[in-house]
């Protein structure tokens, strides 16, 4: 059977074809476009933040997988990756908002003592030693080589291994693996790892707030894990006023069905936003002829779902302060235009475009809010078989809000599963995540103009 392929054109929208191997007339569009891939991109990232003890996001460690030979045995092996794929999943994952930050990236044996690492700067990269790579004479010896040129290395799901020690003379930082060990012999382990050198300690894999605490306690330096990604939620908390308004402003957004005084009168109410539509709809990215100079004249555009989703892309990156609800906006515009770009290449989508677009606009709401889904999502004029995919429940949209978590958390063979369910190609799924990716990383930084730092 064959799998519907896609063309993308310069606006990243889609255009579906019926030939796995064809571009289409799209791909003659102006290549110069930010949003210009290869109708079939090889590559999937994934990103996961590393925080600081203050909070901040320090880096991100990248996780990439070639869909050449996607199969469930080989999608998900390690060294089907090459120095390529790893430098242009770079270049994607590590856009100007990133610029300053570190990237940790696994390598495996073969790819080190291959001068892999050669192809990336090193003043952004932390090459990862992973936990199963025996300490060889001939790896040793590349990671000198290669700390003499100015690289960084560290130990990768170290939870106190002694044939892992050699490269403890190395490393520069240390990720210990905070589920593989009970909480009294990570204690343990940390002090001795303290015993044996000065290193950066890294505490991976931290999934409970008893794990997070026990890092902290012991001064781990880095934090990373699905923990760090999730606020502290308070049994019956209400939310505050100014998220309850910008709750009902995305239920507005979202519904499609609003007069333009009433929700210029909603947006009137936040300044900041008020503020940044004015300015945005000013910009050079729209070009109008004329000033705009009422909020009742920039909502009456509002047809436009360009603008549209620039608005809910900017009241997304107000609902959680700081660093974190940054990333998770982010996560949560790419998620949204990735769902509407695969649902124009299904040959049977499980509803439209705008549908999938919403089930990952507001995949990460509960996050972002510091509340229970439920309590989220009781609110907004969602379809039902939407707000059940949302709620965990059984829906037409509840494979592809999975997909999502798989991409994200790098479960590639998991990935590969759903989309041979939907006879879509891998190539045609990387294209999109590429394009959502581009696309998310310039909305917010349109909605973030005129937001105060």
């Amino acid at each position: 059977m064959r799998r519907a392929a896609v063309g993308f054109k310069s606006d990243g929208s889609a255009s579906a074809s019926n030939d796995p191997t064809s571009t289409g007339p799209d791909s003659e569009e102006d290549t110069s476009s930010p949003f210009c891939l290869p109708p079939h991109f090889p590559i999937f990232v994934a990103r996961q933040p590393i925080f600081d003890r203050a909070g901040h996001i320090w880096g991100y460690e990248l996780l990439f997988r070639s869909c050449a030979e996607a199969t469930v045995a080989s999608f998900d092996n390690p060294d089907l990756a090459t120095s390529k794929i790893i430098a242009d999943g770079l270049s994607l994952a590590a856009g100007p908002m990133e610029k300053e930050r570190k990237f940790c990236i696994n390598f495996t044996h073969d790819l080190l003592v291959q001068d892999a690492l050669y192809a990336l700067p090193p003043e952004h990269i932390v090459a990862e030693v992973l936990e199963d790579t025996p300490p060889t004479d001939e790896v040793l010896k590349a990671i000198r080589r290669y700390k003499d040129a100015g690289y960084s290395f560290a130990l990768d799901d170290y939870s106190g291994q002694p044939e892992l020690e050699p490269f403890l003379d190395l490393v520069d930082i240390v990720k210990m693996d905070f589920m593989a060990l009970e909480h009294v012999d990570l204690i343990k382990t940390t002090q001795t790892i303290r015993q044996h050198g000065q290193f950066t300690l890294l505490a991976e894999k931290v999934a409970t707030s008893k794990s997070l605490q026990l890092a902290q306690a012991l001064c781990y330096d880095l934090f990373q894990g699905n923990r760090l990604m999730r606020p502290r939620l308070i049994s019956g908390r209400s939310l505050p006023s100014s998220k309850l308004a910008k709750l009902r402003l995305l239920s507005k957004l979202a519904s499609q069905d609003f007069e333009v005084a009433e929700l210029a009168q909603l947006i009137a109410t936040d300044v900041s936003l008020s503020y940044r539509l004015l300015r945005h709809i000013n910009s050079a990215y729209y070009g109008f002829a004329r000033k705009i100079s009422s909020l009742q004249q920039a909502v009456s555009l509002l047809g436009s779902d360009a603008l549209r989703h620039w608005i809910m892309a900017a009241v997304l990156t107000e609902l959680e302060p700081g660093p974190l609800g940054k990333e998770l906006a982010f996560l949560s515009v790419r998620r949204a235009r990735f769902m509407e770009l695969i649902s124009r290449c299904m040959p049977k989508p499980p509803g439209s475009a705008e549908s999938m677009f919403l089930v990952g606009l507001f995949s990460m709401l509960d996050i972002l809010l510091g509340t229970t889904m439920e309590q989220a999502t009781s609110d907004l004029p969602l379809d039902e078989p939407i707000k059940d995919a949302l709620l965990g429940e059984d829906s037409e949209y509840s494979k592809w809000f999975s997909l999502l978590n798989a991409l994200d958390g790098g479960l590639w063979d998991d990935a590969l599963e759903t989309l041979q369910q939907a006879d879509l190609a891998p190539e045609t799924a990387a294209a999109s995540h590429a394009l959502a990716t581009t696309w998310a990383r310039q909305m917010l930084e349109l909605s973030t103009e005129g937001q105060a730092a």
